[in-house]
């Protein structure tokens, strides 16, 4: 009996649902473009900002624009896009990035051109890249950084950084 039993629980087949085929679909292409002449690490420097400018969660100051400069792209290249990508010093609930620097409640926000913030913590597609066209083989690519408060801050440093990665339609 417990034998039978046995028997017809390993013979036991599951019910199949329908299934399909995933394609993954991708390019490798050679480097386009020469970043910065040459330099595509760089710093930005905010200004020494006073307490007082951020005294309650969402308030943002010390905006500051930075650009990265494109050039010897390749001829038939149309547009370029900048991918910030998600790492360790990007916060998950925010988008913005974490304070590696002693100052507190006081986190930073990168803006686009049209000065919206950009999800950080996102895919491409919900990053809303904006590209903008190659002409006369280079490009300028234009942000913003800002503080942002996440309460009243302390004094303190401010620090932080993001990978990027340019990408073309």
């Amino acid at each position: 009996m417990v034998v039978s039993a046995l028997m017809a629980v390993s013979f036991h087949t599951c019910a199949m649902a329908e299934g399909g085929t995933i394609t993954y679909t991708g390019m490798i292409t050679s480097q386009t473009c020469t970043i910065n002449d040459g330099s595509p690490d760089f710093s930005v420097k905010l200004p020494t900002i006073a307490v007082e400018t951020l005294m309650k969660s969402g308030e943002t100051s010390g905006r500051t624009p930075f650009r990265i400069r494109l050039s010897n792209c390749d001829e038939d290249l149309e547009g370029v896009g900048v991918f910030f990508e998600p790492g360790a010093n990007t916060s998950h609930k925010n988008n913005r990035l974490i304070n590696l620097g002693t100052a507190q409640n006081v986190e930073l926000q990168i803006l686009n051109d049209d000065l919206a913030p950009v999800k950080l913590n996102e895919g491409v597609d919900a990053q809303d890249v904006k590209f903008v066209p190659v002409k006369n083989r280079g490009a300028v690519l234009t942000y913003f950084t800002q503080y942002y408060a996440e309460g009243t801050p302390d004094a303190g440093s401010v620090e932080s950084n993001t990978q990027y990665t340019v990408i073309y339609p």
